[in-house]
This record gives structure tokens, C-alpha cells and sequence, in this order.
């Protein structure tokens, strides 16, 4: 028996295709959402392919993708002319529809390939039973190419529950999925940050969310030299750098509002230079987009996921994505933004940690549901009079903060107590620690220890080196 199939069906589109590379050559952005969502094998052609790779290429290697750069890399590979893939540039719109059809040819290519694949068996005489389960993997990827959600019975079910459980045994395999910090009491009631969660970190306005996320990532990248982005929206990079060093420098003096006024020792800045070494040994990257929409917010995470393969990103904060241009109401538009920030980090099985803002209410600004896409939210507050004297009550008389647990999928609502230590925006949860911040904190209230009113220039020691009394400097340790 032989069997034919015959069609007129469209499997390619090389104008379409056309259309997508010249995109990406002439706009970063589309580059990245291009190198994200489709690879080669969706070029229906070998030049095109060639093309694709070139751009991949450019952009894994941090380079600059332009026109004249690609074509050097290509010519001489391909038979297309440089006019070829001078086409003009028609809008992100006609990018993404070209791509939608690019995808969908792929997978109408794919379908057709097994259809062939299918009658030639049959032609050959196996058994239909054995073609069914040969083809029945390969079709559900051809139609789900991005992922395959197989059935799990219930034989598979008891696997995979020995095979996670056994995994959490091992520390190694739990060091790669999970992100502890070295805030013992987060660690022990949340069980680290886990590979695409979505950690909400709220907070009313100066109330110490930015400085207690900042807090995490040096302890994420500089201490234990994980990757990780840092996304600025609303301060500037002066302003960041300054915020950076409070955090980063050892000494008690150097802080916020000495760096700001320019009162630290020569002395302190040169301790504060070999500190900073630690920095640029770290996996610390930021960048600072005022202006941030959804698309340029996704672009940049794949970007850097690709390039610097980060295990986290923050983005400072949600309330500041651009949402002029949608015709959405700017709740349901933050709401749209918390999915996509959450399905990417899925993807690319990164800690996701969300800055937001607070209203005079005390809840989430502007979009509330959006902590019904979060896996964890943390929120930041002082603690409250009646709060200080509960922990008075029981002789614990130096927390001054308390991070809440409102919501977490693996973990109960409660409260942590912290210091937090405002000269220095940080945060610590050890009681031995909060109580040597808070003698520290002590001191520069003692009577002739704060002098600037006065405009004395009074000189102490403190443990080692020269301090003065008008810039209330104190060394970090005791």
C-alpha cells in the first residue's frame, strides 16, 4: 500500500521572517523578546538561520547589534544581498505579529512533518498501537513547543514526590533552587527563596522597603556572589551609589547622611575604598530606567538572565511602571505586570523580589490582587508604641521594626521583630547585633558625644582611630 499526501498549504513566510531580523538589528529591545521566545529551527531557511545566530551571537557577548556588524559576520555565508536585510522598520506591532505567524509556521511544519511521518509507517505496515505511542510525545511538543505539561498518573505522582523529597535532602541540589540569606529568623520562616518565586516587598512611603530589599541583594550578590539585577526606577544613580556605600562600609559613621553632607574622614573613605572591593568582586548588576514599561521591564530580565545568568531580580518599584500608554485602568495594568513578572520568572527560574508601594490604608497601592500572584509578600513597618512594649515586657528592648509575613504558599503569616539601623538603611534580625546598633545609637545622643550644634571640633577614640565628636563618627564594632 502506498499512500500520498499532497497539499497546498503555506509552511513559510520569508517576508515575515525578513521582517523579524530586521527588528531585532535595529531595535534592542525587540532584539531580546526575539532571542527569548524563538530560536532558530523557526527560520524556515538556512541564510535566515545563519542571520539569527549572528544577532545571538552580538547579543550574548554583550555587543552592540547594528546592521554593519551583522552583515560582516555573515557575508560571504550567506546568499542574500546586504539590501535584504536593509528592511524598513515598521513597528513593534508588525514585529510581533510577523513573529506570532513565524511560530505558528514552525509549528504547522512541525505538524506536517509528522503527518508524513505518520503515512510513511503506515505505508511500512507497523502496527497502529506502536505509531500512536511513538507520535503521541512528538505531537503534544509540536503543539506546545514552549513546554510539555505531560499527565502524571499515579505511579508517576509517588516517583516524583520521592524524587523532590530526596532532592531536599541533598544541600548542594537545595543551595541551586533555593536563595538563603543571612537573616536567620526570614530563613527559618519561609525556607529561603525558591527559583520563580514572586516576593512582594511593601511598605509606606520612607518606610525602609527599598533600603530592607537592598539589603537582601548585598547579601545575595556581594556576600555570597550570586548574580543578581538590580532594577531603578525612581532615584537617581547619585543617589543609589550613595545608599550603596552606607550598606556596604563597616563603620558605623559612615552612613546616609554623612556621605550626603560630605562628612566623613579621609581616613573612613579609604577604609571605605578597600571595602569596596568586595563590590566589585560581587555579582551586583543594576540599571536605572526611569521611564519603565512592561516590555523594556521583560526585555531587560531576559537580557541579563541570558547574558549574566542571574539568580534574582528586584524591581524598584512596581507603582512606577509606565501605564499612560495602555488602555487599561492602571490597577488592572500593575495586576498584568505582577503575571508576566511571575511567568518569567518561571521561565527562567529566577527569585523575583517586587518593590510596592502602600496607601494611607496600609494596603498594597493601586492593586491589592496583585498579592494573589505572589508566592511570598513581606511587608516593612516601624513597630507601633504597643508593639515596643510588648517586647519591652519581655526584656527584648531593641527591635524597633517588624517585617509581617501577610501572605506566604510555603510558609505561615506572622511577625519578625528587626532593627533597623536608619543611618546605616540596615536591617538585622540577631538579638546581639540589634543590641550593638542600639548602644551605638545611644552614644551619639550622650551629652558631648553629638556636638555639631555647638560647632565644637571635639577628637575620640572609640576602639581605634581618631573620630570627630562634630561628625559623630563611631567605628562599627564595639
Amino acid at each position: 500500500m502506498k499512500i500520498m499526501l499532497t497539499s497546498d498549504i503555506e509552511l513559510t513566510d520569508i517576508d515575515a521572517e525578513r521582517t523579524v531580523l530586521s527588528a531585532m538589528i535595529y531595535k534592542a529591545e525587540l532584539a531580546d523578546v526575539g532571542l527569548a521566545d524563538i530560536n532558530k529551527e523557526h527560520f524556515s531557511n538556512q541564510d535566515n538561520q545563519r542571520i539569527y545566530e549572528a544577532i545571538r551571537s552580538l547579543a550574548d557577548n554583550d555587543k552592540a547589534i547594528d546592521i554593519v556588524t551583522v552583515w560582516t559576520m555573515v557575508k560571504g555565508v550567506v546568499s542574500v544581498s546586504v539590501k535584504t536585510l536593509l528592511v524598513d522598520f515598521v513597528g513593534e506591532g508588525v514585529f510581533r505579529s510577523s513573529l506570532n505567524r513565524m511560530k505558528k509556521l514552525y509549528q504547522a511544519r512541525k505538524l506536517y512533518g509528522l503527518s508524513q511521518q505518520i503515512i510513511n509507517d503506515v505505508g511500512n505496515n507497523r502496527e497502529p498501537d506502536e505509531i500512536a505511542v511513538r507520535i503521541e510525545d512528538a505531537l503534544y511538543e509540536a503543539v506546545n513547543e514552549t513546554e510539555i505539561v505531560p499527565i502524571v498518573t499515579p505511579q508517576k505522582q509517588a516517583e516524583l514526590i520521592l524524587e523532590t523529597v530526596s532532592l531536599r535532602m541533598d544541600e548542594e541540589t537545595r543551595k541551586k533552587r533555593c536563595i538563603y540569606t543571612s537573616l536567620g529568623a526570614l530563613n527559618d520562616a519561609t525556607g529561603g527563596f525558591e527559583a520563580g518565586d514572586l516576593v512582594i516587598i511593601s511598605g509606606p512611603t520612607g518606610g525602609g522597603k527599598t533600603a530592607f530589599c537592598m539589603n537582601l541583594e548585598k547579601d545575595i550578590s556581594v556576600d555570597q556572589k550570586l548574580p543578581i539585577l538590580h532594577i531603578n526606577t525612581e532615584m537617581s544613580q547619585d543617589q543609589m551609589n550613595i545608599r550603596w556605600a552606607s550598606i556596604i562600609s563597616d563603620d558605623y559613621g559612615v552612613n546616609n547622611a554623612t556621605i550626603r553632607n560630605g562628612e566623613i574622614t579621609q581616613h573612613q573613605f579609604n577604609a571605605l575604598t578597600v571595602r569596596l572591593n568586595s563590590v566589585f568582586k560581587s555579582e551586583l548588576y543594576s540599571v536605572t530606567i526611569p521611564d519603565l514599561t512592561v516590555p523594556k521591564m521583560l526585555s531587560t530580565i531576559r537580557r541579563f538572565s541570558r547574558q549574566k545568568h542571574i539568580r534574582a531580580v528586584a524591581v524598584d518599584y512596581i507603582g512606577r511602571v509606565d501605564t499612560m500608554n495602555s488602555t487599561k485602568d492602571d490597577w488592572k495594568q500593575l495586576i498584568s505586570a505582577a503575571k508576566k513578572l511571575k511567568t518569567l520568572g518561571q521561565k527562567l527560574g529566577l527569585v523575583v523580589f517586587m518593590i510596592a508601594q502602600n496607601n494611607s490604608e496600609g494596603n498594597l497601592a493601586m492593586a491589592g490582587y496583585m498579592e494573589h500572584e505572589a508566592d511570598l509578600h513581606l511587608h516593612v513597618r516601624p513597630l507601633t508604641e504597643d508593639e515596643i512594649d510588648g517586647y519591652k515586657s519581655k526584656m527584648e528592648m531593641n527591635w524597633n521594626y517588624a517585617l509581617l509575613i501577610k501572605k506566604g504558599r510555603s510558609s505561615p503569616k506572622g511577625r519578625i521583630p528587626m532593627r533597623f539601623v536608619g543611618e546605616k538603611l540596615t536591617f538585622v534580625m540577631d538579638d546581639k547585633e540589634a543590641a550593638r546598633y542600639a548602644r551605638l545609637a545611644e552614644r551619639q545622643h550622650e551629652p558631648g558625644e553629638n556636638t555639631r550644634a555647638t560647632g565644637h571640633t571635639e577628637t575620640r577614640s572609640y576602639g581605634g582611630g581618631n573620630w570627630q565628636g562634630k561628625q559623630r563618627k563611631m567605628p562599627f564594632d564595639d
